[in-house]
């Protein structure tokens, strides 16, 4: 017959099971990249061929403030905000 102490420990593991559950299926969304909602963006070519110059023209930074551009999941340019 199982004893109540049994039982607690039943109830503790399914619950840190649950719990790990949860937090591996949040866990995606927390690491997920941070999207400024001030900083507007626009590409002169948003589908430009390999090569082929583009500028990003982005505005609502505060002047000072670091911005970094990333494609494809690699960064590739950091640029520190004017005045202007």
């Amino acid at each position: 017959m199982p004893t109540f102490e049994g039982d607690l420990a039943v109830i503790r593991r399914i619950l840190v099971v649950a719990a790990a559950a949860v937090a591996l299926i949040l866990a995606p969304s927390v690491a997920s990249a941070y999207n400024a909602p001030a900083l507007t963006c626009t590409v002169s070519d948003s589908t430009p061929t390999a090569g082929t110059p583009v500028t990003v023209t982005c505005s609502g930074a505060t002047p000072g403030e670091t911005l970094t551009l990333t494609a494809n999941g690699t960064q590739t340019l950091t640029a520190v905000a004017n005045a202007s």
